[in-house]
């Protein structure tokens, strides 16, 4: 075998591996993406995934059952999901080229400071994240609520109903920034555009 020389070696291709291997690529450094996953090619038909209700293997990785929801049965393959019960959580990685911008469903969700400081050392500044890069990638992304006429289509009336419910609990209930096209979910719900199977519905916050 050839031996391949690199400068760095980025473990993962998700939001942090990518765009770090990103900068390192700018800056003239010759680094290696390393992904367990496979690369999930967009095709014309909008088949690239399964959808929940007739999951098969893309669901899972490595796993001859589904890993969300009601367990079904599927063949063993290299799909998205993987599930790990840790203790008391419950934790789902992503598995492919992307990482978790595969499963993320869109929604974009800036941390408090409090919940910041918990996690990241000093060293990462919650004052800068939140002054500079949190915006530049609202810029380029734009994201925004789902809008009321979708919300009030029949595809969402489970958000609608567990809204409802959360409010008559005495949660606050507001909707999350997502970063979808709603022109295309609009096109969805009009029958002009095959509908996306593996969309989440859980478009609402509660606290």
């Amino acid at each position: 075998m050839a031996e391949e020389h690199y400068d760095a070696i980025v473990i993962g291709s998700g939001f942090g591996g990518s765009i770090a291997a990103y900068r390192l690529a700018e800056k003239g450094i010759k680094t290696l993406v390393l992904e367990r996953g496979k690369w999930w090619p967009i095709t014309d038909r909008q088949d690239t995934f399964c959808t929940y209700r007739e999951p098969d293997g893309r669901a899972a990785w490595l796993s001859d059952e589904t890993v969300m929801f009601e367990p079904k049965p599927i063949n063993k393959y290299v799909g998205l999901l993987e599930r790990h019960i840790e203790d008391g959580i419950t934790v789902w990685c992503a598995a492919g080229v992307g990482g978790g911008s595969l499963v993320y469903n869109t929604v974009l969700y800036q941390p408090s400071r409090a919940n910041w400081n918990r996690v990241f050392p000093p060293e990462i500044p919650y004052d800068e994240m939140d002054a500079v890069y949190y915006p530049r990638v609202r810029s380029v992304i734009k994201p925004s609520p789902i809008p009321g006429d979708v919300l009030e289509s029949d595809y969402y009336l489970s958000t609608r109903i567990m809204t409802e419910q959360a409010s008559l609990a005495g949660m606050k209930v507001r909707r999350a920034d997502l970063g979808s096209d709603w022109d295309v979910v609009r096109q969805e719900l009009q029958g002009e555009k095959k509908t996306g199977g593996h969309r989440w519905r859980n478009l609402v916050r509660h606290q």
